[in-house]
Formats: C-alpha cells, structure tokens, sequence
C-alpha cells in the first residue's frame, strides 16, 4: 500500500477552470510517478508497453526516465529496460531526455 492508503485523493487536471490545480499544487505532493511505479509493478504488460513505447519515441519518455530514477524502481521495468535499451540503458535514457 502506498503511504496514502486511506487518504482522500483527488485527480485535478491542468485545465481545471476553477483555479484548483493552482492551488492543490502548492499545497499537496503530486505523486504521479509513484502511482504509475505502484502500477507498473503489478502489471507486467505496462511496463513492457510504456518502455517499448519510450523507446520508439512515443509520448511516454519522460514518464519512463522519472521511474527509472526512483530508487525503489519495479523489478519488471528494470528488466524492460535492459530488455530494449540494453545493459547500459541508463545511459541510454538520460542521454536522450
């Protein structure tokens, strides 16, 4: 369980006309990457997806350098990338962003 389990959350888009997402992003973490981590290390099928999409220079790339830099990062997206980017794939990830 994330270190929210039990909390209220709330899903607030940038267009949100009412001025909130102004204010929710002073007051509150957003824990976007840490979801899709918690995702991704349920769901195989994500990882692989998410990494062969960064990898043919689909919109997900940024998303996929923030997990791998997560020092908890799923052992499943790990392999992904070793999988498509090679060992070096750090490298490979940060020289591209």
């Amino acid at each position: 369980m994330g270190a929210w389990y039990g909390d209220a959350i709330v899903i607030i888009g940038n267009y949100d006309e009412e001025e909130l997402y102004r204010e929710v992003i002073q007051d509150f973490s957003d824990v976007t990457i840490e979801a899709m981590a918690m995702l991704i290390e349920k769901d195989d099928d994500l990882a692989k997806t998410l990494v062969i999409d960064a990898k043919e220079g689909l919109h997900h790339f940024e998303y996929v350098a923030k997990i791998a830099s997560l020092e908890y990062c799923p052992k499943n997206f790990k392999f992904e990338l070793v999988k498509e980017f090679g060992e070096h794939w750090k490298e490979r990830i940060y020289k591209n962003r």
